[in-house]
């Protein structure tokens, strides 16, 4: 087969056709379509994901060329996004995601107690009859707990992130591991009686069918890799989900197998801007793995009813039905 249009229903719905054709045939594509580069197999991606000669956001020059009006329009907009953590490069890229893993971490909560306080009491100075709790106490205090040590406007940004980067990961993931399950009788049985553990369903699902496909990257600088030639501000996408089916890492990689080795996979990156939610998502997927397993709705998910949203770059589902729904 020849790769079909990246922007097509048949990709957007179900990329994995397409995927197995790249790591096959062209495991360094360029498609010009999309105007990008596309990196299909797993040693690639991961030796890729760790390179200094890629970076997570490029500069964005051409807003420079654009009409004063639709400048004044389109500048917010970049600015915005480039303050999300997985949009952003060294230097801020690192006090951003050091602040973060120290605001959740135990010994940083502790730490936290005497300033929380102290800013609790400044915000609620200044309340008055009709502030809303939510809008005038709750938002500001969980911003400025966070902008303690990063910038307001970053602190927004990363606040937008965490509202996809940490919702959707973990219901896709929880959505696969019970449609998975929920196929086969013998894995269900292993799960009840202990002979496979919720983290080892939570990890295949991630594995098979992450929420997002694409792990977004720009060229620093030109240079060779694989026989081709990356020129210096080129997109890099490089195809965490293809990584995640290579048949050269897993046996039957098109199937979902709790049992398999190595568990190891990419679906939250790896290096300096691997997801700084995949402990969360872990958990929580892995609480409503073991929920769904004891209360036996794992017998009610009806076999075919998991409906797909086309979706560029990632997993979008729109319905997982019961039987009798």
């Amino acid at each position: 087969m020849a790769v079909v249009s990246l922007r097509s229903d048949e990709f957007t719905l179900d990329p994995y056709d397409t995927y197995a054709y790249m790591r096959e045939q062209e495991p360094v594509l360029w498609d010009d379509e999309t105007a990008t580069w596309y990196v299909a197999r797993f040693a690639d991606v991961y030796g890729l994901l760790g390179s200094p000669a890629l970076a997570a956001r490029g500069v964005m020059s051409w807003v420079e060329d654009l009409e004063p009006r639709e400048r004044e329009i389109v500048e917010p907009v970049e600015e915005f996004f480039a303050a999300w953590p997985v949009f952003s490069n060294r230097p801020d890229h690192e006090v951003l995601r050091q602040a973060l893993l120290t605001s959740l971490g135990r010994s940083a909560l502790r730490t936290l107690e005497e300033p929380l306080e102290r800013w609790t009491r400044q915000i609620c100075s200044g309340f008055a009859p009709g502030d809303d709790i939510v809008t005038g106490f709750a938002r500001p205090l969980g911003i400025r707990s966070l902008s303690n040590k990063v910038p307001i406007e970053t602190a927004v940004g990363t606040v937008a992130q965490f509202l996809t980067g940490a919702v959707e990961p973990t219901t896709t993931a929880i959505v696969i591991a019970t449609h998975g399950l929920s196929q086969n009788a013998a894995l269900r049985e292993a799960l009840s009686d202990g002979f496979i553990g919720p983290g080892a369903v939570v990890e295949e699902a991630l594995r098979f069918d992450p929420a997002f496909h694409f792990a977004p990257r720009v060229a620093r600088e030109t240079f060779s890799f694989q026989d081709h030639v990356i020129r210096s501000g080129e997109r890099v996408n490089l195809v965490l989900a293809s990584a995640n089916r290579d048949e050269r890492r897993w046996e039957r990689a098109a199937e979902f197998d709790p049992l398999r080795q190595p568990r190891t996979h990419l679906a939250f990156g790896r290096g300096g801007h691997a997801c700084l939610g995949a402990a969360l998502a872990r958990l929580q997927t892995s609480t409503a793995v073991s929920t769904a397993s004891e209360g036996g709705l794992l017998d009610a998910i009806a076999a075919c009813d998991l409906v797909r949203i086309p979706s560029f770059g990632g997993t979008a589902l729109r319905r997982l039905s019961l039987f009798g729904d």
